[in-house]
Order: structure tokens, then sequence, then C-alpha cells
């Protein structure tokens, strides 16, 4: 596995995976093969007077229907198999940041690899550089 960066977070990937940036969109993508996953890391504001702790985004995104919860020490975020299709599995994830919202999903071939996909999810790690705190001070896309 190595590291890679998407926005303010990081996650291990498969080694080997080709990695590739959407410049319309700023998602990576990283295909491994038999595993694959996809992300993008967006920058969001509160209305005045509503907080964009990752705490609240972690309250928002909870109002949809998920499976599996991170809250605490480890992070914020959430998670939740989808259907099969097209010979693949999907686990589609969030991570919620302060200020910061990561979506991920996770596509793999065989129904065992749930363990792995759920283990990078709760391996992504919150990391925002220097230069990158400078950036959750100001304005953003409001959340929803």
């Amino acid at each position: 596995m190595s590291s890679q960066r998407v926005g303010f977070w990081l996650l291990e990937v498969p080694d080997g995976a080709s990695v590739k940036v959407d410049p319309s969109d700023g998602s990576h993508h990283f295909d491994a093969g038999p595993r694959y996953i996809y992300a993008v890391s967006n920058l969001l504001s509160a209305p005045a007077g509503v907080s964009s702790s990752a705490e609240a985004l972690h309250r928002v995104m909870g109002k949809r229907e998920w499976s599996y919860e991170m809250s605490g020490s480890d992070g914020f975020g959430w998670a939740t198999p989808l259907p099969f299709e097209d010979g693949w599995y999907y686990l589609r994830t969030t991570r919620e940041g302060d200020a910061v919202f990561l979506s991920c999903t996770l596509s793999y071939r065989v129904e065992a690899d749930l363990t792995w996909a759920l283990e990078t999810w709760r391996g992504i790690k919150w990391s925002p550089d220097a230069s990158e705190v400078a950036l959750l001070r100001r304005p953003a896309k409001p959340i929803a």
C-alpha cells in the first residue's frame, strides 16, 4: 500500500495502482485491477451562524441511510455497500473534516474484499498541511 493525497486527506491505495486526476472536478481515480478507488474532496462553508466542523458535517450526513459509522478520535464518516453491478461490488463512503467533505467509492471484484474496502475507508486520514489550513478559513461552497 502507498499513501496518496486527495485534497486534505491521505488514502492508502494498493501498490502499483495507476493514478488519474480529472482536471474538471479534481477527482482522483486509483486503478489496481480488481480494486478501484474514486475519491473527491470538497471545501464547504456553512451559512452564517452555522458550524462547518467535522462533527456538524457528520450530523448532516447522518440524515441518510448508512450501514457503517466512524466518529471520535479516528475521525468522522459513513459507509454503505451498494448493489452488485456489472461484475463489481461497491462501498460508498464519506469522511468529514473541518469545512471539508470527502466522497469516496471503493470498488472490488470479490465480495470478500469488503473487508479491504472498510479498512481502506477507516484508514483515510485528515491531513491538511499549513498552507491548506489557510484555505479552510476562506469562504467556499455552502452546505445544503
